[in-house]
C-alpha cells in the first residue's frame, strides 16, 4: 500500500508515529525544506519533536504532489490550505473546521480521522482513541490494515461522516469560548451550559455523540489549556484582539459557518470584541444564552 501524508507539522508527525507500527515505508510532502530535509536524512523533525521515526522516509515539496500515486492520502495540513487537488475519494482528513463550505458538500467518498488526540502523547505512546468515518469501504479497510492490532490507538469505525464533520468544526467553536468563558470569570455551570447550547444550535441528530470524535475530542479541547482554541479565547479578551499568532480553526470557522443564526451572534461578538467592555461582554454573552 503506497501511504503519503500531507503537511510538517504536530498532527502530521503524529499521524507518521501511528503508521510505523504496521507500515515499512511513507510518503511526506511539505513547504518547509529544513524540516523535509531533517525527515529524509534524521527521520525527525526538531521543530516539534525530539522523536525518530522507525519507519522510512521519502519527503517531497507539496507543489510536486499528485494523488494519483498513491492509494491513502492523509491530509494533515491546515483547512485553510485546502484546494482541489487535495479533494478525493482516496483522501482522509485530520482538519477539523470549515474553509468555503463543509467537505460533506465538496467530495465524496472520503474519509476523517479525528478524535481526543495531542500529538505529542502520540509520540509519547499515550494511549489514544479516534473515530474514521467514511462511506468508502476501501477506506474502511485500508484503516484497519493499517492499524491493525496496534498498542497504543483504538479506532471506532462509524459511516455518519456529515455528523463526525460537525463535531470536528463546533468543538473547536466551542473551545475558543470555553477560553473566553473563562477569561470573563464565568463559573463552569455557565460554561456547561454553553457546551450544550452550541451543540444543540447543530441540525443533527447526536446519533454518535459517544464517540472519540463526538464527547470524546469535546472533552480533550474544552477541558484543557493546551488547546490552541482555548488560547485563542483567553488571548482575545485579554487583549481585545485578534492575536494572528494563533492558528485557531475554530476562529476560522466561526467567520465560515453560514447556516447557523447562534454562530452568526458569536460571530459578530468576536468581530467587534474591543468595541465593549468587560462587563459588557458578560451581558452579551447571556443575552446569547437566554435568548
Amino acid at each position: 500500500m503506497k501511504v503519503c501524508v500531507l503537511g510538517t507539522g504536530q498532527m502530521a508527525l503524529a499521524i507518521l508515529k501511528l503508521l510505523e507500527f504496521n507500515l515499512k515505508e511513507v510518503s511526506i510532502y511539505g513547504r518547509c525544506s529544513k524540516q523535509l530535509k531533517q525527515l529524509a536524512v534524521y527521520s525527525k523533525n526538531n521543530k516539534y519533536f525530539d522523536y525518530k521515526f522507525n519507519i522510512n522516509i521519502f519527503t517531497n515539496n507539496l507543489d510536486n504532489f499528485k494523488k494519483t500515486r498513491y492509494n491513502i492520502i492523509f491530509y494533515c495540513l491546515p483547512v485553510n490550505c485546502l484546494e482541489e487537488k487535495y479533494y478525493g475519494e482516496n483522501v482522509i482528513y485530520t482538519c477539523k473546521g470549515i474553509k468555503d463550505e463543509y467537505l460533506f458538500n465538496k467530495t465524496d467518498n472520503y474519509g476523517l480521522l479525528y478524535g481526543p488526540s495531542y500529538a505529542s502523547e502520540i509520540i509519547n505512546n499515550e494511549l489514544t482513541c479516534l473515530t474514521f468515518s467514511s462511506k468508502n469501504e476501501y477506506l474502511n479497510n485500508s484503516i484497519k490494515q493499517l492499524f491493525n492490532n496496534h498498542p497504543y490507538c483504538k479506532i471506532y469505525y462509524t459511516k455518519n461522516i456529515k455528523e463526525i464533520e460537525y463535531y470536528g468544526i463546533y468543538k473547536n467553536i466551542i473551545s475558543l469560548f470555553c477560553g473566553i468563558l473563562d477569561s470573563l470569570h464565568f463559573g463552569k455551570n455557565t460554561v456547561s451550559y454553553f457546551i450544550i447550547f452550541i451543540l444543540k444550535s447543530i441540525n443533527i441528530n447526536f446519533d454518535n455523540l459517544i464517540q472519540p470524535a463526538g464527547i470524546g475530542d469535546i472533552f480533550l479541547t474544552c477541558s484543557s489549556v493546551k488547546s490552541r482554541n482555548y488560547q485563542f479565547g483567553q488571548q482575545l479578551i485579554l487583549n481585545d484582539k485578534i492575536n494572528t499568532n494563533i492558528l485557531s480553526e475554530g476562529y476560522n470557522s466561526i467567520q465560515n459557518i453560514k447556516d447557523n443564526h447562534v454562530i452568526d451572534n458569536l460571530k459578530y461578538f468576536i468581530n467587534n470584541i474591543n468595541n465593549y467592555t468587560f462587563e459588557e461582554k458578560k451581558i452579551y454573552i447571556l443575552n446569547i444564552l437566554k435568548n
